[in-house]
């Protein structure tokens, strides 16, 4: 059972795992693409929600970790990681809309 002090620390964390997001410029988005959790998991962590995952403190701390040490780490730019995902190459005839496209 969570109790009073748990739920405490879970703000705690979840407004650290904000911060630290924030301050690294990553998005809601890109940081849901590499955890493997969904936006809604990670807003739910940010805000210190343990009762979102099966009211299991135990569970809310380990992904909290998993965002954390994702975060803190030193890897690649998290941006740019993100940026080579989605990167989609369209040719020119793609982006002009048709009403705009001269006829010959």
């Amino acid at each position: 059972m969570t109790t009073l002090v748990d739920i405490r620390k879970a703000k705690a964390i979840g407004k650290s795992i904000a911060d630290l997001r924030q301050t690294k410029n990553v998005s809601l988005r890109s940081l849901a693409m590499i955890t493997g959790l969904t936006i809604q998991q990670i807003v739910h962590l940010e805000s210190g929600n343990c009762f979102a995952f099966n009211q299991s403190h135990e569970l809310f701390l380990k992904l909290a970790n998993q965002c954390l040490e994702i975060l803190d780490s030193g890897k690649k730019n998290i941006n740019s990681q993100r940026a080579e995902s989605e990167t989609i190459k369209l040719d020119s005839a793609q982006t002009i809309p048709a009403y705009l496209r001269r006829v010959s």
